[in-house]
């Protein structure tokens, strides 16, 4: 699943100077949160301390622009993840300025131990930072406990936004990308996340893009206005644009994943790109043909 859009923006004055750098860890032997050694003993099962993980293979500093392309791109775990790096180099995939990246496994035995965020982006020649509270995760986000029964997939940790801000030129945007609570039952939580998401970002000097999987499992009804979906109505309440009304409102056209609701096939609008204003110049969603 890819949503990528083109983002135009004015000059902003901004200073912000923080380099992240994290140890040449492996993602095998070593856990970004020391809890997944022994969640069973872990008494605070929400709130717990992890590591960044990041690298630069960027090889020179891209020359300024005035327009990015912004993708966010729900990896699936990286279960294939070869593919998926082929897909870009083949140019199957548009190569983006910024990967929004979600469900990137670190050291998980499903997906060989790999380090799918740090292995998408050497081979496409990008600077990465990773930060999760467990070994499953994205390039942004930090997954919850599942509040369902009979999942077999325990995971520590709370949900979290992860914030960038990146310079281009002499200006800067702020990116952040989110995964919020993934049941059809839990929409007073993913509504609440939005809200504290919206909450953060609302008085930032600079343009905001919010992109990744918000699970909004009821936004295909109505795209115009979100009307049936609270999560994404959030955020067109506060002033933010869905990237993607270019595209139009029929669901078809903006599927990013196939679901089923009590049984009927629906076209699932779940991964969505918005911004803190209107600079989008174009969209595009990625085609069955590919994704």
């Amino acid at each position: 699943i890819f949503l990528t859009f083109i983002f135009s923006f004015n000059t902003f004055a901004y200073e912000f100077n923080r380099f992240l750098g994290t140890p040449d860890y492996s993602a095998l032997n070593h856990r970004l949160c020391a809890a997944a050694n022994n969640p069973d003993e872990v008494e605070e099962k929400w709130f717990i301390d992890c590591d960044f993980d990041g690298k630069l293979f960027a090889q020179e500093t891209p020359e300024p622009k005035n327009q990015i392309e912004v993708m966010a791109f729900n990896m699936e775990r990286g279960y294939e993840l070869d593919s998926q790096i082929e897909a870009f180099l083949s140019g199957q995939l548009p190569m983006p300025d910024v990967l929004l990246l979600s469900e990137a496994d670190r050291g998980c035995s499903r997906s060989n131990y790999r380090n799918t965020a740090e292995e998408i982006a050497q081979s496409l020649k990008m600077n990465f930072v990773l930060f999760r509270h467990t070994a499953h995760g994205n390039d942004v986000y930090i997954p919850a406990p599942k509040r369902f029964q009979g999942i077999a997939e325990a995971r520590l940790g709370t949900r979290a936004d992860m914030i960038a801000d990146i310079k281009i030129g002499e200006n800067y945007v702020r990116v952040a990308s989110v995964h919020y609570d993934d049941g059809i039952d839990e929409k007073f939580s993913q509504t609440e996340q939005a809200k504290e998401t919206i909450a953060f970002l609302k008085d930032s000097p600079i343009p905001v893009i919010v992109g990744g999987d918000m699970n909004s499992h009821y936004y295909f009804l109505n795209l115009r206005y979100s009307l049936f979906d609270s999560t994404t109505r959030a955020f067109r309440r506060s002033g933010w644009y869905d990237a993607h009304e270019l595209l139009g409102f029929n669901a078809r056209d903006r599927k990013t994943i196939n679901n089923k609701i009590i049984g009927i096939a629906i076209d699932a609008v779940v991964d969505v790109i918005f911004s803190n204003k209107n600079w989008v110049v174009s969209a595009q969603v990625c085609s069955d043909m590919i994704c």
